[in-house]
C-alpha cells in the first residue's frame, strides 16, 4: 500500500478533457485506490472544458482523499479557480 499515487490524466482519460462524467469516473476510481494522497498529472493534457473542470472541483470537495495537482497551465488554472467561486 503507497501512501501516495500520481495519476496522470492523459493517460488515464485523454488528453482533452471533456465531459463531466470523465471527472465522475475518475475520482471513482481515486476513492477506490488504497493510497491517502493522490497526485493529478495534467501532463500533455490539451484541453480541459469548463464542464469537466467544474465537475472536478466539485468531485474534488468531497473526496476522502488528500489531492493535489501537477503540470497545470496557467489555462487550465484559472479555469479551476472561476469555477470554484
Amino acid at each position: 500500500m503507497s501512501s501516495i499515487e500520481k495519476i496522470n490524466l492523459a493517460n488515464e482519460i485523454s488528453p482533452v478533457l471533456f465531459i463531466r462524467e470523465s471527472a465522475m469516473e475518475l475520482f471513482e476510481k481515486i476513492e477506490l485506490n488504497s493510497a491517502k494522497e493522490i497526485v493529478v498529472d495534467f501532463q500533455e493534457i490539451n484541453f480541459m472544458s469548463r464542464a469537466f473542470a467544474h465537475e472536478y472541483v466539485v468531485q474534488r470537495r468531497k473526496c476522502s482523499k488528500k489531492i493535489s495537482e501537477i503540470h497545470l497551465s496557467k489555462d487550465m488554472e484559472k479555469m479551476i479557480e472561476i469555477v470554484s467561486k
